[in-house]
């Protein structure tokens, strides 16, 4: 299991990420791993598809609802 992949800011766009995905992706060839699955968020998805992961559609996609508290009304008097 890989934990994260993570490259400070000031050497992003170097490829580094890239190229630690493309290290993963000849690991699971010398060991007869076929599939990996990545979870992503914001630049980390696009590190992703640059390394050749796909959306799989038939997966569930995260979704989230953000509710703001009710605002409590004053019973009538």
């Amino acid at each position: 299991m890989l934990d994260g992949v993570l490259v400070a800011e000031g050497c992003r766009r170097l490829g580094i990420g890239r190229r630690l995905v493309g290290l993963l992706a000849d690991e699971m060839d010398r060991y007869g791993i076929r599939t990996a699955h990545g979870i992503a968020e914001d630049a980390g998805v696009d590190l992703l598809l640059a390394g050749g992961y796909q959306f799989k559609t038939s997966r569930p996609w995260a979704l989230r609802l953000d509710r703001r508290p009710a605002v409590a009304s004053r019973p009538s008097a």
